[in-house]
């Protein structure tokens, strides 16, 4: 369970993946933390998926919705 923990802070995108690929790892990443019981928060989730996408191509988009939700 630590090391599943771990993994999830530990998430990035790999500049040779592309977004699709990302939002799959990041899938089968929470999918596993579920089945081990390990719960995040909505927020926790959301932050650590909009870190792991591609700033040169999804940082307008992400900095715009940030802003729009507080």
């Amino acid at each position: 369970m630590s090391l599943m923990k771990k993994e999830f802070d530990l998430f990035r995108g790999l500049r040779t993946e592309n977004t699709k690929q990302i939002i799959e790892s990041y899938c089968n990443l929470v999918k596993n933390m579920t089945r081990l019981g390990i719960i995040k928060s909505n927020d926790e989730l959301i932050e650590k998926l909009a870190d792991a996408l591609p700033h040169d191509v999804w940082g307008t988009f992400l900095m715009m919705l940030r802003n729009n939700r507080t």
